[in-house]
């Protein structure tokens, strides 16, 4: 949250619906995700102005993650993932293996979507992954592990 001089708070004009006047002189506490323009005027007599644009998000807290258990080799097998709070302005997550060095010998991962799908050749093999949050919050999943079974 950015801090507003005086000058700043005492011109801004506040729309109800997005935030509100926490302290008269010097707080914006917003109410929910959204855009706020405030317009600040230069207390000096210049009658000069600027207009400052907020952009209210509102982050992830926690995600959870979940998978089948198990995929065969020929198969791909995509995650399924739980935000909170459920509507979070930016609900997406890149997912990564947790040794990437170790699982991609023996499958491949998409980092948008988290399908996974074991390579050919690949021995039973338990990869591990996880997601984490692409809104900047810096909030990563419980760690998920798929085994790569033989072809049935």
């Amino acid at each position: 949250m950015r801090r507003l001089t005086p000058a700043e708070s005492e011109s801004a004009r506040h729309p109800a619906q997005r935030c509100r006047r926490r302290h008269a002189r010097d707080t914006v506490s917003p109410l929910r995700a959204g855009t706020v323009t405030l317009k600040a005027t230069a207390n000096d007599g210049s009658g000069r102005y600027t207009y400052i644009k907020l952009v209210i998000k509102k982050m992830i807290v926690s995600l959870t993650a979940t998978i089948a258990p198990n995929v065969a080799l020929g198969k791909t097998i995509k995650p399924m993932v739980t935000y909170d709070p459920a509507d979070a302005t930016t609900r997406k997550v890149t997912w990564a293996f947790k040794n990437p060095e170790t699982a991609m010998l023996y499958a491949t991962l998409s980092a948008s979507t988290g399908e996974v799908k074991p390579k050919s050749g690949a021995l039973e093999q338990t990869v591990i992954l996880m997601a984490k949050a692409a809104d900047g919050s810096g909030v990563t999943s419980n760690e998920i592990s798929v085994t790569i079974t033989p072809a049935t």
